[in-house]
């Protein structure tokens, strides 16, 4: 539960830097569309090309953010494919956020270009070139974000499945435990049955020798009482 609420606290840091970059992107477009003439200057066209663009990816990318969020809020601590397809958008979200911010900065570089602005006292450049980075830096941090949910996903699922492992052996050790107690209990009471077995034959030959010392006995004083008579 606590790297769930690192990952979404992460993931809201993201979407709050990148909606910011949106914003200076944003600003910076509209400052230069009133530019005169802007558009009959190739520098500056460009410019407001990549800003709106850029500010169109930045503002998309937070709704995904934010939506992703709320995704990891709700099945973070449930089992299932759809965790590779929250890893997707982060990455994707995270490639976004970097071309957002690419585009935010060549605008810049145009803008800087144009000698329309040569003498401007406020240079859209400015805004748009901490935008670009500002983005950058937010599809840095997602991207962060994505590879440590990987990382440590794979290692949650290699210590379940070592766990699964190990009660597996253990079961089957305590298994082998309890045939080899059942195995001696048996050997224990067949050599019980052959000692009892053993003594009632000796107790059986005993009784037939009595019988037959009795005999000869009989035998014997029959032949002497005949002698005498």
């Amino acid at each position: 539960m606590g790297l769930l609420v690192v990952n979404v606290i992460i993931l809201i840091a993201g979407a709050a830097l990148l909606g910011i970059a949106g914003a200076f992107g944003s600003n910076a477009a509209v400052k230069v569309s009133e530019i005169p003439n802007y558009t009959q200057n190739n520098d500056l066209n460009s410019a407001h090309t990549y800003l709106k663009t850029g500010a169109l990816i930045a503002w998309i990318t937070v709704g995904v953010l934010i939506v992703t969020g709320i995704l990891l809020l709700i099945f973070g601590s449930r089992p299932g494919a759809w965790k590779w397809v929250i890893t997707v958008m982060l990455f994707l979200t995270a490639v976004a956020a970097i071309v957002a911010g690419a585009l935010f900065v060549v605008a810049a570089g145009n803008i800087d270009n144009s000698p329309l602005l040569a003498n401007a006292e406020v240079n859209p450049a400015t805004n748009a070139r901490i935008g670009g980075w500002m983005a950058i830096g937010a599809g840095i941090l997602v991207l962060i974000l994505a590879i440590l949910v990987i990382v440590i996903r794979e290692k949650s699922t290699k210590q379940k499945d070592l766990d699964k492992q190990r009660s597996k052996l253990a079961a089957q050790r305590a298994k082998n435990r309890n045939e080899e107690i059942v195995a001696a209990q048996k050997l224990r009471i067949a050599k019980a049955s052959e000692i009892e077995a053993a003594r009632n034959k000796t107790k059986l030959e005993s009784l037939r020798a009595a019988a037959d010392v009795a005999k000869v006995r009989a035998d014997v004083a029959e032949a002497v009482s005949q002698e005498i008579i």
